[in-house]
């Protein structure tokens, strides 16, 4: 699984909705949305905030593997 579809199975786990996702990492809706369907890859720095905002960590984000 790519690194979007494990933001956006992560985040619907939660139910977080895009936007509050985009909101907590300052940035847009629409960047959420092209990460999570492979069209952008996500930066460092965002999938580290991501994981934690996602309660898992980094490696869990990229590989869709538990540490």
């Amino acid at each position: 699984m790519a690194v979007g579809q494990n933001i956006r199975a992560r985040r619907e786990a939660m139910n977080m909705q895009q936007m509050e996702l985009a909101d907590k990492l300052g940035v847009t809706k629409a960047f959420v949305s092209q990460i999570e369907m492979g069209r952008k890859q996500p930066p460092v720095w965002l999938c580290a905030a991501a994981a934690e905002i996602l309660g898992c960590t980094i490696d869990e984000l990229v590989n869709g593997k538990a540490s």
